[in-house]
């Protein structure tokens, strides 16, 4: 025996929403409505990005959050746009963080990077291994040359 049932469906999509969960049950007419929304591991991860972000860094004054750092040595520039300038041999303005000087969603070694976050910062892009993007960059740790693995959705863009 085939037993079918017929189920109106509303399906409500959002830009970030993965996965279906079931609300708005209505056993008097039979009809159920999903909509689309985030797993339960999808919010925890974004809420444990979210908290990580609000954690002060050791002095540093371009504050992103994001990354583990690692220093790699001392250094008194503490601006990041002067540092990742002096490093590539950019020699026009990019604005503060680098963000007006975007001029590419494409990240290459040697390339300086503008990682999103409450203020923008420049950094200098040392590899890519997929969509990892290992950063050199000064003043996340205040008078600290500094190394962190970045995402590449961590970006705004890149100035090539």
């Amino acid at each position: 025996m085939i037993l079918a049932i017929l189920v109106s469906l509303t399906l409500t999509s959002n830009v970030n929403n993965t996965n279906l969960n079931l609300s708005n049950l209505s056993s008097d007419d039979n009809t159920h409505a999903f909509v689309l929304a985030d797993s339960l591991q999808q919010r925890e991860e974004a809420a444990g990005r979210e908290r990580q972000r609000s954690q002060p860094i050791d002095g540093g004054g371009s504050f992103t959050g994001n990354g583990e750092a690692k220093k790699l040595y001392q250094d008194q520039t503490n601006n990041c746009v002067a540092w990742v300038k002096k490093q590539t041999g950019i020699n026009r303005p990019v604005g503060a963080g680098g963000r007006s000087g975007i001029n590419s969603q494409e990240a290459k070694v040697g390339s300086a990077g503008v990682e999103r976050g409450r203020l923008s910062h420049l950094v200098l892009i040392v590899a890519i291994n997929g969509d990892d993007i290992v950063i050199n960059e000064s003043n996340y740790i205040k008078n600290y040359i500094t190394q962190r693995v970045l995402h590449r959705n961590d970006f705004l863009g890149f100035i090539i």
